[in-house]
């Protein structure tokens, strides 16, 4: 997994992480629970696209969010190879 956090400054109230999810079998919501259970997250937002291999990353969230404990709202925005958007989940 490529995970990259902008700089986060004292004053900031988000932190945005980029994850890019490879096209291979590799569980990443150990790491996501990790992350989720040391942080004081508030809510998450994915943007995915309607391809299949995107589908994995919001599995992966929503088990790491399930693990982690924590009642974290998610809001999945899913759009197409175009750029349209389909449809925003709660």
């Amino acid at each position: 997994m490529s995970l990259y956090f902008l700089i986060a400054f004292e004053n900031c109230t988000k932190t945005i992480p980029f994850i890019l999810q490879k096209l291979d079998a590799v569980d990443y919501s150990e790491k996501l629970t990790e992350i989720f259970r040391n942080n004081d997250i508030k809510s998450i937002t994915l943007t995915r696209m309607t391809v299949p291999c995107c589908g994995g990353m919001e599995y992966a969230i929503k088990r790491a969010i399930e693990a982690s404990g924590k009642d974290i709202p998610l809001e999945v925005a899913v759009i197409s190879p175009d750029g349209s958007i389909v449809e925003i989940r709660k």
